[in-house]
């Protein structure tokens, strides 16, 4: 072969490296930028607290709609210290992996592209001030016409690019009939410890072309996206019923139930409450330290799986009478990771791994501490391991993990039919591995 050639070659290949890592390295620039949107469940500004997006009228539901329901997803959220704002909100359509679509907004929404939040209210009567705005939609001035995954983008100043909030929605269209079912694993060394998801999927009313192509099923546990199992593909194929009873590619960690505390009330101290202290300026709540759980036998305790339930028993309405409190969480462990960091979990830190819920060691007490500023509640939680350079969390270093214990699994499947601008929607299920 001719050297020049070789040369040639081998340049371009290090050119095309170079301009590949200088625009991935731009891209992760772009990404740490606090105005960067981002298509998660995601708080751009300081002061936005307690984010809050179900179905209006079931606030521990999924968010997620029928297409042509006349069913409403209800946003709410709290600003703290702020006078009154005019928030503007628009959607966004998104893929499978919560990637934005290109399609036209004209053809995913009818009305307006964009629109102003109208609903708000001030505390009453708390030493935290806020203000907290609510939002229902689809409404008279917007309606979503297609099936997929969206999000909701609030944002400042009639100002795309000034974000307040993002969050994550779906709608459905029900053409799928999903039969799911939790077992055991099938490995010897792991039943013990993880959940295989088996289902079928029985098409109805869609004509599926190529679906080991063009469809894509998602498994997600207790509402987390870091671990769940993408792209999956059907074992086999009859008729129009698929069948996805892998032996492994199913698979889960069991976990364990989520501990939880209780701060609907300032005035007694709650079950897992050491004790409630008026602060500087605000209430205080200790919790009971949590030991490490990864030793111990299953113990079944009731839970919300990981949710967490705006209320207060001191005032008739949690929206604008509960107050903010400081709950501090400690977990007495030692010697400290020295290959990863521990993360407290759950929905009230948005089930991400961030500096706000990252516990910090303390080398006094030999214990992981951590203080949140949380509305008044019942919350759900657990503490993940985040290995160094890992996306998922690992719950087993603190929490353990048992076949036994409850969890709550979607079913998500994506169709893509070869000549259409985006990927449907067409099934969505939920099942528990065991009834409460």
């Amino acid at each position: 072969m001719n050297k020049s050639f070789i040369l040639f070659t081998a340049f371009l290949f290090v050119l095309i490296n170079n301009l590949a890592a200088q625009g991935d390295s731009a891209a992760k620039a772009d990404y740490f930028k606090e105005n960067y949107i981002r298509y998660e469940d995601h708080i751009y500004k300081e002061g936005i607290k307690t984010v809050l997006l179900h179905r209006q009228g079931f606030e521990l539901s999924e968010p997620l709609l029928i297409l042509g329901s006349p069913e409403k997803l209800l946003l709410s959220f709290d600003e703290l210290d702020a006078q009154v704002q005019r928030y503007h909100y628009t959607f966004i359509h998104c893929s499978s992996d919560w990637k934005p679509t290109d399609i036209n907004s004209r053809k995913v929404m009818e009305g307006y592209e964009d629109d102003y939040i109208q609903d708000y209210r001030t505390s009453n009567n708390t030493l935290q001030a806020y203000v907290h705005y609510e939002l229902a939609f689809p409404n008279e001035n917007i309606q979503l016409k297609l099936s997929g995954n969206y999000i909701i983008l609030v944002y400042a100043d009639e100002d795309k690019e000034n974000p307040l909030l993002t969050a994550r929605f779906s709608i459905v269209e029900q053409k799928m009939t999903i039969k799911a079912e939790i077992r055991r694993a099938n490995s010897m060394d792991d039943m013990a410890f993880e959940q295989k998801v088996d289902f079928s999927l029985l098409a109805r009313g869609i004509n599926l072309i190529d679906p080991y192509r063009n469809l894509e099923v998602i498994v997600r546990q207790n509402k987390r996206w870091d671990n769940a199992i993408t792209n999956l593909k059907p074992m086999m194929v009859k008729g129009d019923e698929l069948d996805y009873h892998h032996d492994f590619g199913n698979v889960f960690n069991g976990g364990n139930e989520f501990r939880y505390f209780d701060s609907k009330s300032i005035k007694y101290n709650s079950e897992r409450v050491s004790r409630i202290d008026h602060g500087e300026h605000l209430y205080e709540f200790f919790v009971n330290p949590d030991l490490k759980r990864n030793t111990k036998v299953y113990i079944t305790e009731e839970d919300i799986n990981g949710r967490y339930l705006i209320k207060t028993v001191d005032a008739r309405d949690p929206a604008v009478d509960g107050d903010y409190v400081i709950v501090h969480f400690s977990v007495p462990y030692s010697p400290p990771f020295i290959d990863g960091s521990l993360y407290l979990m759950g929905g009230l830190t948005y089930w991400q791994f961030s500096n706000t819920n990252k516990m910090v060691y303390n080398f006094n007490t030999k214990s992981y501490d951590l203080s949140l500023l949380l509305k008044q509640g019942y919350y759900n939680y657990q503490y993940f391991f985040l290995g160094n350079g890992r996306l998922s969390g690992d719950e087993t270093r603190i929490e353990g993990s048992h076949f036994e214990a409850e969890n709550e699994y979607d079913i998500f499947v994506y169709y893509k039919d070869p000549a259409a601008e985006y990927q449907r929607l067409v099934g969505w299920q939920v099942v528990a591995s065991r009834k409460k």
